[in-house]
């Protein structure tokens, strides 16, 4: 009897470190390899998405997905990091498909447009039938101030936005010409629309819900 209940307890306590190792991996289920953090001297402005690590969830080309990862996305490399356990810092290894942080979706695997590649990843401000993407890249820029001889960095946003027309990327400016010239249809019921709802095209979310409904009445 004292055999079985201690067999029991061991199995018990075997099954619970497994459970805890299970849960606790995240880095060991994925491949990676050192960076080193790029370092941004002289600079004003933060390369990254949000300047502290947040937890995030990952989703590889290969399928596999990874919730709360502290990860920074930096907008000027385009790099994905990750912070393990032990504080290292690390990229991925193999191929990012796509993830969510502070509750924005990237994604990659379009086809190359312009400098992008189709590793490029692209925040998805709308994915239905027709999806919108913006490339929320940054950029370092040097200027002087006037009667100055010091020039400053500075690192800003500079975004593009696109279609995915046929499974391209086409790149649109934030307007109704250039938008409506995108879509080609449905342009007389698509300007009421944004005529009634006083649309700010400018606006992310605005954009956003002009191609929501052009999706609702496009045959």
């Amino acid at each position: 009897m004292k055999f079985i209940v201690s067999f029991c307890l061991s199995l018990a306590c075997s099954l619970l470190l497994n459970i805890q190792n299970s849960a606790a991996q995240f880095v060991e289920d994925f491949r990676a390899k050192a960076v080193l953090e790029k370092q941004y001297t002289d600079v004003k402005g933060s390369p990254y998405l949000q300047e502290d690590w947040a937890e995030g969830l990952v989703k590889l080309a290969n399928g596999n997905t990874y919730a709360n990862v502290p990860l920074k996305y930096d907008q000027v490399t385009g790099e994905l990091i990750f912070r393990d356990k032990a504080g290292k810092v690390l990229t991925f290894a193999d191929p990012v498909r796509e993830f969510k942080l502070s509750g924005q979706l990237f994604r990659s695997g379009y086809k190359a447009v312009d400098s992008n590649s189709d590793h490029t990843f692209y925040l998805v401000l709308y994915d239905g039938t027709s999806t919108l993407l913006k490339d929320a890249r940054k950029n370092i820029i040097q200027h002087r101030a006037y009667n100055s001889a010091t020039t400053v960095k500075s690192i800003v946003e500079t975004p593009v936005w696109y279609l995915l027309i046929n499974g391209q990327p086409v790149k649109v400016r934030k307007d109704k010409k250039s938008v409506l010239a995108a879509l080609k249809t449905n342009t007389a019921e698509l300007e009421k629309y944004i005529s009634e709802n006083n649309l700010n095209l400018k606006d992310d979310q605005d954009l956003a819900r002009l191609i929501a409904y052009y999706d609702s009445i496009k045959l």
